[in-house]
């Protein structure tokens, strides 16, 4: 390796790389998968592909109060050159019309109420007037005008959610509409490890020269935050055979591992060595061209894949958001997953 970070490589590049040498490795291995209910469906990953069951909504529904009407009748309608119309009914919340509308022909309707067959857009309250067994109409409306159309919302068959997508709880309402009692998911095991003779553990008084591992505790809390689940959480000494167990250990216990620490070109950053050595393929990455990240490592073997992050906090969480999750992404989702990207000139 040559002491300097003498391979590095495009964040793209690098990605496409790792994909490419990872594409068989299932890191779904030993995961934790649960079946739960809508309400604590969140904060995990999606087990396989998931589609929407049925339309919703299921029929036309009404977005507004007023009455429910043939768009055709009310066509050219005005405040000056009103539309009449007879007033045969009213649809109840929460059953199906047990009639429908013929020509120049109104019902009553309410917010979230289904039309009856025949109707096809809805006057609101403020553009109608009643009167005995009439209606006023004082606008024309298009077709489907304050009407949710069926399966608006979602279209039976549609995807809802992609292979290893991280499920946010505002999803509940969704599963909750299309009445799914339980969505598979699961959160994929991972270890981490903190280096580096200076560290003391969080909660710990540090003596001088000493600081706390702020790393750790990051990285399990971005991790849970994403979906995945530490099962370990080390701290090694600047000590090659000490990195080199742990990294082991781990990699008997999940498929995937992060390294912070140890990443640079510094003569006691082993974690480099230690990955090249893991067995083959060995070290695929050595350094990203990002600033900050730029020393950032990935390592691979028959066990699984190994990031190396930077020690310096900032970098740490900057290789994790843009590079090590959109990878573990990727490789979860059998395609290329990529964040959201903001792009914009740094002025002055």
């Amino acid at each position: 390796m040559g002491g300097i970070l003498s391979r590095v490589v495009p964040r793209d590049e690098a990605i496409s790389l790792v994909l490419e040498a990872a594409g068989s490795l299932d890191l779904r291995e030993g995961a934790l998968a649960e079946e739960l209910p809508p309400e604590r469906a969140w904060g995990l990953l999606s087990f396989g592909d998931l589609v929407s069951p049925e339309d919703v909504p299921p029929a036309p529904r009404s977005l507004r109060d007023g009455v429910a009407l043939r768009s055709e009748d009310v066509a050219g309608a005005s405040p000056s050159s009103p539309a009449y119309l007879e007033l045969v009914g009213e649809v109840p919340m929460g059953v199906m019309p047990s009639f429908s509308l013929r020509r120049g022909q109104a019902c009553r309707i309410w917010t979230g109420g289904f039309l009856p067959e025949g109707a096809d857009a809805v006057a609101m309250e403020e553009e109608i007037s009643l009167e005995g067994g009439w209606v006023e109409v004082r606008k024309a409306l298009s077709p489907f005008e304050n009407v949710s159309a069926s399966g608006e919302d979602v279209r039976a068959g549609s995807p809802l959610l992609a292979r290893g997508s991280l499920v946010r709880p505002f999803a509940a309402g969704a599963f909750a509409a299309l009445g799914l009692r339980e969505v598979g998911l699961f959160a994929v095991p991972c270890c981490v490890i903190s280096t580096g003779d200076e560290l003391v553990p969080a909660g710990e008084d540090p003596p001088p020269g000493r600081i706390r591992d702020s790393n750790g505790p990051m990285l399990e809390a971005v991790l849970s935050w994403a979906g995945l689940r530490v099962l370990r959480r080390l701290m090694v000494e600047d000590c090659r055979s000490s990195l080199e167990e742990a990294v082991r250990e781990c990699l008997s216990l999940c498929r995937l591992v992060f390294v912070s620490g140890g990443s640079s070109a510094g003569a006691r950053d082993l974690t480099a060595s230690v990955l090249d050595d893991l067995g083959p393929p060995g070290l695929l990455v050595h350094g990203l061209a990002v600033r900050p990240g730029k020393p950032t490592l990935v390592g691979l073997n028959e066990r699984g894949l190994v990031f190396g992050l930077p020690g310096h906090p900032l970098s740490c969480l900057v290789a994790l958001l843009t590079f090590a999750l959109p990878v573990v992404r990727s490789l979860l989702a059998g395609r290329r997953v990529e964040p959201p990207i903001l792009r914009g000139r740094v002025l002055g």
